[in-house]
């Protein structure tokens, strides 16, 4: 298995990698492909989160990001793929987290009113909770649990209701001034990975996984009974050896996110989820 994972990823480096040197700034490339190194080895780590939580890889036919979106927020996303607009919405987010504190009591009182008195808006966030938890504790969720959900979920309203009317306060030259500066950061900064097609990169990473091939497991099971029993095995017996199969495959996949760092020649990166 490590043999194959090795020259598998040599096999994806030669084949992406090959003729794309432009012979850059040395020392400007070093330092882009250590940025993108320690961001794809951060991003490796949430994927290894979502393989803890769920007990399983995520799919290797669907974006790396889409099966991400309940492990990173968006702001942590953009720490991989930081363009205009979510760096704009940070500072947004920011300013409106400091308008919060300057709503005045009297509006502050109005909000929590408002939710007391409209239980659908407490009962929207109430069944995202409950949702996400049901699939977190894979069953029914006790009482306690409920009534703990339930005052988060109050929170929330209250939380979401403060920053709606802390947004409605914001001039437009304030939001203005906010692109202006999220424009500037993002000509300074250099974001980790290439992400432009234009320019031969990637929009989002490679997600890769690497197992053994079930076939093949499963004939040398099959094989191994023959030789032990002397005979072939039953179709309930089959059944089982599929069954291990299916565990010994699942075990044994290691999956790779790959993508390209920001240096002139592209240079691949990649990290194993542990």
């Amino acid at each position: 298995m490590r043999k194959i994972t090795k020259w598998f990823l040599v096999g994806i480096v030669l084949i992406f990698v090959l003729g794309c040197s432009s012979g850059g700034n040395p020392i400007l490339d070093k330092a882009a492909i250590t940025k993108a190194k320690t961001k794809i080895n951060d991003l490796a780590k949430i994927v290894g989160s979502y393989k803890r939580l769920r007990g399983e890889l995520p799919p290797e036919d669907k974006p790396l990001f889409d099966s991400l979106s309940g492990f990173m927020t968006e702001k942590k996303k953009a720490e991989f793929k930081p363009t205009v607009q979510n760096i704009y919405n940070q500072y947004l987010e920011s300013k409106i987290t400091d308008e919060v504190e300057e709503l005045s009591n009297e509006t502050k009182q109005d909000i929590m009113k408002k939710v007391e008195e409209d239980e659908e808006i407490v009962q929207k966030y109430f069944e995202q909770l409950k949702e996400k938890n049901e699939e977190l504790y894979e069953g029914e969720l006790s009482e306690d649990l409920l009534k703990d959900l339930k005052v988060q979920a109050r929170q929330q309203a209250i939380e979401q209701l403060k920053r709606q009317e802390a947004k409605k306060n914001l001039t437009e030259k304030e939001k203005n001034e906010l692109m202006k500066k999220a424009k500037d950061l993002y000509r300074r900064q250099l974001p980790p990975f290439n992400t432009d097609p234009e320019d031969g990169g990637w929009e989002n990473p490679k997600w890769v996984i690497l197992k053994p091939k079930k076939e093949v497991v499963l004939q040398d099971k099959i094989e191994n009974f023959k030789e032990q029993y002397g005979r072939a095995p039953s179709n309930y017996r089959i059944q089982r050896l599929e069954d291990q199969t299916e565990a010994y495959v699942k075990s044994k996949s290691t999956g790779y996110v790959i993508w390209m760092a920001n240096d002139s020649n592209n240079t691949l990166v990649y990290a194993k989820v542990q």
